[in-house]
């Protein structure tokens, strides 16, 4: 790639050829050379100056476009990259979710086992209790009644 100081070198270079050979070399030169004017010389080399000041600008042109071209791969990769990355971590989130609802239903379904197994246990013991009672009357009626014969 050439760099801008390079290509103000080559045009300052190709002005000084083009100056250098429109004016005369001393007094030998031909007539026709000494009938071009210093207006003529300038305006020569400004055309020569506005056609590398062209070819400059679409050189620089060229190589931002290029840059940017450059760039946007760079970043379409990059953005892929942290896509792929994403996509993987949120796998991982779904598996670890997923893993944690199957441990609470597991955990629900044990404490609905237990709470049944509770509530049948207190009613059983409730069933108990009330038998007990019956027998302890029936027992004290019974004692009355042998304690009355």
């Amino acid at each position: 790639m050439i760099s801008v100081t390079e290509i103000v070198l080559i045009i300052a270079g190709f002005a000084a050829v083009i100056i250098g050979f429109f004016l005369p070399a001393g007094k030998e030169g031909s007539e026709e050379m000494m009938e071009i004017t210093e207006r003529e010389i300038r305006e020569r080399v400004d055309d020569a100056l506005d056609s590398y000041r062209t070819r400059l600008d679409q050189m620089v042109d060229d190589a931002a476009e290029e840059g940017i071209g450059k760039a946007e791969r760079a970043l379409e990769r990059l953005t892929n990259e942290k896509m792929d990355a994403l996509g993987e971590y949120s796998d991982t989130v779904m598996n670890e979710v997923n893993r944690n609802h199957s441990e609470v239903v597991f955990l629900y379904e044990m404490l609905n086992d237990k709470q049944k197994s509770l509530k049948t246990t207190v009613s059983e013991v409730t069933k108990t209790a009330d038998e007990a009672r019956q027998t302890a009357m029936m027992a004290q009626e019974t004692i009355s009644q042998t304690m009355e014969d």
